[in-house]
């Protein structure tokens, strides 16, 4: 299960890396690292999520563990990836980072959910697209 946990980290980290082929970072570059994400999602059917999810309901304090620190990794990217936003000036300088990315975080986990629970029935980007709007607007200057 530790190496299952480990695979689901880098899958993670490897979908929310940006490479932008340009040095400027756009709006257009912070929505196409996360469209690509939720690509990659859908590819997988939400395993990595679902997993983390099922590891949760184990209740194994060492495995918990192991996925809170794949957590906070996954979320200290998605910072990073803010916060070349904020330094590009597309997103406000006052927003508490930390907290964006758990929000990014929780959208996408109970998106994920939903869609699995679906039985995958529905366009998963189809409902990424609204939430993410909505989160975009709270960010965007």
């Amino acid at each position: 299960m530790s190496l299952m946990i480990d695979n689901i980290e880098n899958t993670l980290i490897t979908d929310i890396e940006m490479k932008p082929a340009h040095k400027s970072f756009t709006r257009e570059t912070l929505e196409g690292v996360f469209r690509h994400h939720i690509s990659q999602i859908i590819q997988r059917k939400g395993v990595s999520f679902q997993v983390i999810a099922e590891i949760i309901s184990l209740g194994d304090k060492k495995l918990n563990g192991k996925v809170f620190a794949v957590i906070d990794n996954y979320t200290a990217r998605i910072e990073d990836v803010l916060q070349k936003g904020v330094k590009a000036g597309i997103l406000r300088q006052d927003i508490d980072l930390e907290a964006a990315a758990g929000l990014y975080f929780g959208m996408i986990q109970g998106l994920v959910n939903t869609w699995a629970l679906s039985q995958y029935r529905y366009d998963l980007e189809k409902k990424y697209a609204p939430a993410w709007h909505i989160f975009l607007d709270a960010i965007v200057k």
